[in-house]
């Protein structure tokens, strides 16, 4: 038997992936286009202004603010000191946050303060709550109202006839044209119990009630892949409005990303993420509660972007750029051959602008995959969406995108490579590790 030599073996263990990596590939064309970009992304909580660079929020363009230095009591503070209507502007005006949601609950802090707390002792919750959504629209604070944050349902008549009926009926008594979110519920068993089973037994008493929300809001899911997960629970959720004959506004995970460990700093998880908003016409708050601090950073720090930045927010990791990459994306969703959101071992999206003659893809290690992966991203049908030289090559730039604890500058490329296109195809090969990403643009070679 011939012996090898070193250096073939090595050769022989890249060529075969022997040596502890793998090979995966995944494939976008271009010639199959889904919708436009939607980026429904948003984000939890408060911000405290002169804090963060504005920027750092503004080019994430989120669409959606939900709880937290929102208030509409004048007499409120939070605990960055914003008064409620300071909060409502900066986001507004400053953010440029089109949508903000109001948490409604009787331990919120509007019923500790006056006038609320008066209000409720004298008259009752449903009055508060009159009172609350009549200041808003006297303010001109354009609120969608979330009824209560993850119930538990442990008594569900006692939930529906005490807190989410009354409290419905009160909003829509005063606006009946408001937008409600709920019901906010955890998607995940070993917290919640048969959470499915009482999301749905909820949502068929709301309907008997005729107190259904415009909005189905839940949080988390159960197992890793976050676009499959919520994409089967959203066809669910439209199905049940759809037979009994009702409007729904919209579906939502009011807090993505399972806790309990640190897929909040994970570029690749964004990716699922974002491929659960483009698959699913979806809108997902990102939210990053953990069962410990994530890189010696408290779980539920001002001003918030919680795993997105270093500790005391001095910097921005390697899934705040890939927020950043694709809130910059542009054009029509570029189908996935292998699968809806990539193939079985990496999550991908990508987009194709024939306007701009541009194309962007994300990739990375799907969830649970621990093994690094040199993966082939393979684009074809190229030719009708970029302009290419006399030889057939466009600049593909690449940005290699990790999950690290200390912050990243991913302004420019790590690398640029000038691809040639042959029947319309162009690959680039790429190192992933897991959590980590790739980022790709690809343009013509001028």
């Amino acid at each position: 038997m011939k012996i090898l030599s070193k250096t073939t073996f090595f050769l022989l263990c890249g060529l075969f992936s022997a040596c502890g990596q793998t090979t995966d590939t995944v494939t976008f064309n271009a010639s199959r286009l889904d919708a436009l970009r939607r980026g429904n992304i948003g984000f939890l909580h408060s911000l405290s202004p002169n804090v963060l660079p504005v920027d750092w929020v503004t080019d994430l363009k989120p669409i959606i603010w939900r709880g937290g230095a929102t208030a509409i009591s004048k007499y409120w503070k939070t605990a960055v000191g914003l008064r409620g209507a300071d909060g409502y502007d900066y986001l507004k005006n400053t953010l440029h946050v089109p949508r903000q949601i109001f948490i409604v609950t009787r331990e919120s802090r509007e019923f500790r303060d006056e006038p609320y707390k008066t209000i409720a002792s004298q008259k009752g919750f449903d009055a508060a709550i009159e009172a609350m959504v009549r200041d808003a629209k006297a303010g001109g604070y354009d609120y969608e109202w979330e009824v209560l944050n993850e119930p538990k349902f442990e008594d569900m008549n006692r939930f529906m006839n005490e807190v989410w009926n009354p409290t419905v009926r009160a909003i829509r008594r005063v606006n009946p044209q408001a937008i409600i979110h709920g019901p906010s519920s955890g998607m995940v068993n070993s917290v919640l119990k048969d959470c499915h089973a009482k999301l749905f037994d909820f949502l068929d008493r709301a309907d008997k009630s005729n107190t259904l929300p415009n909005i189905v809001n839940w949080h988390f899911q159960d197992g890793y892949e976050i676009a499959k997960t919520h994409g089967q629970l959203a066809s669910e959720i439209r199905e049940f409005y759809r037979t009994r004959g009702r409007k729904l506004d919209g579906v939502m995970c009011g807090e993505t990303v399972r806790p309990g460990s640190e897929r909040n700093t994970s570029p690749a998880v964004a990716i699922d993420v974002f491929a659960a908003v483009e698959l699913y016409d979806l809108t997902e708050i990102h939210a990053a509660w953990g069962a410990v601090k994530v890189y010696g950073q408290d779980v539920n720090p001002f001003p918030v972007l919680d795993g997105l930045l270093t500790t005391n927010w001095s910097g921005r990791r390697g899934v705040w750029w890939t927020y950043r990459f694709y809130a910059q994306s542009s054009g029509r969703r570029m189908t996935c051959v292998e699968g809806p959101s990539g193939s079985e071992r990496l999550v991908a999206l990508g987009f194709a602008d024939g306007d701009q003659h541009k194309i962007r893809a994300m990739v990375g290690l799907r969830d649970g995959i621990k093994t690094p992966a040199t993966s082939t991203i393979r684009f074809t049908d190229l030719s009708h969406i970029l302009k290419q030289s006399k030889g057939g090559a466009v600049r593909a730039a690449i940005w290699d995108n990790p999950q690290t604890e200390t912050a990243v500058n991913l302004t420019t490329p790590n690398r640029v490579e000038r691809l040639t296109i042959r029947d319309g195809q162009a690959s680039v090969r790429c190192q992933l590790n897991p959590w980590g990403a790739v980022l790709i643009e690809i343009t013509p070679d001028d």
